[in-house]
């Protein structure tokens, strides 16, 4: 389960992911991705993507602590 993982910058090329819960988890365009896996289907966010506005929402859903 990586729902509201941070995966900016991660190598998930040899992870094995059909069946992992992305829900929230944040990755930018520089994070590896396994061959023919798109994570935005899998409820994945490109952090690059997001508004600021966006980006506290999302911190306060998954990560209120740091507020």
């Amino acid at each position: 389960n990586l729902t509201g993982a941070e995966l900016q910058r991660a190598n998930l090329t040899g992870a094995k992911l059909q069946n992992a819960v992305l829900e929230g988890a944040l990755y930018d365009n520089a994070t590896g991705w396994p061959e023919d896996f798109d994570p935005k289907p899998n409820g994945a966010i490109n952090w690059e993507e997001l508004s600021e506005q966006e980006r506290v929402e999302w911190e306060e859903k998954y990560h209120p602590e740091w507020r």
